[in-house]
């Protein structure tokens, strides 16, 4: 299981130079590798302000790049993530994304949005490619919030990549984990998560049945070419002729 980048947050509350608390969003900073993050590697921003930037009806990257340095609470601190704002929108303390490879073999193929549906069920909302920064905040920030219920355990970004949420950290990793491995095996009888009974067949159910419907196709020539091959005894098994005479 390969991750392939990504970034994550955590939402913290915290004091001000005067004493009163503050929402504080912890994001990745740009340029550190998740593998080897430590607590410099992240930005701390102020949540309200960055999380009202998706409400603005268009944001330039040069405008989001300061709107972002104005929420920071640190000038030392690392250049927040552009997805900073896609991370403060989603309601959860803990959020965890990755460029999962398994999650996107199934979205950058052709279909990706049914192969999704197929694997994950309702249980994650799917977003269609956008260009990461504030178009994409944007979008989720309408979708997420309008398609979510009490079982999302999820959100898959087509083309992109796979977010995970929770109110503690153990939770949102093991959310992850379990969708970024669940493209690899999914027999029908397994669950679709550990919370809920699996109402789809699984993603190599479908592969299988699309495998066969291109057999069906164009295979004829490939099937009586393997066919013929395995009529023809190996050299390892064929009899001797038996000479006359």
């Amino acid at each position: 299981m390969l991750a392939g980048g990504g970034n994550s947050s955590v939402k913290t509350v915290e004091r001000d130079v005067f004493g009163d608390p503050v929402d504080v969003l912890h994001v990745k900073g740009s340029g550190w590798d998740m593998a080897t993050i430590e607590r410099a590697g992240f930005a701390p921003l102020r949540l309200d302000p960055v999380a009202r930037l998706a409400e603005l009806p268009e944001l330039g990257d040069a405008r989001m790049a300061r709107g972002l340095a104005a929420a920071s609470l640190d000038p030392a601190a690392p250049a927040p993530s552009v997805e900073s704002i896609l991370h403060a929108v989603l309601p959860s303390r803990f959020v965890l994304h990755t460029h999962a490879d398994a999650v996107l073999a199934l979205t950058d193929t052709p279909g990706g949005a049914a192969l999704v549906e197929e694997v994950y069920g309702d249980e994650v909302v799917v977003i269609p490619y956008v260009m990461p920064g504030f178009a994409l905040a944007r979008r989720c920030a309408e979708q997420f919030l309008a398609e979510r219920h009490e079982h999302t355990a999820g959100m898959v970004l087509l083309n992109h990549g796979l977010f995970t949420f929770a109110g503690d950290a153990r939770t949102g990793r093991s959310r992850h984990a379990a969708r970024k491995t669940e493209p690899d095996h999914c027999p029908g009888g397994r669950t679709r998560s550990r919370d809920r009974p699996r109402r789809v067949r699984g993603w190599h159910a479908a592969r299988g049945a699309e495998a066969q419907r291109a057999g069906a196709r164009g295979g004829v020539a490939r099937r009586n070419c393997c066919f013929a091959a395995s009529a023809s005894p190996s050299p390892s098994t064929a009899r001797p002729r038996r000479r006359s005479g």
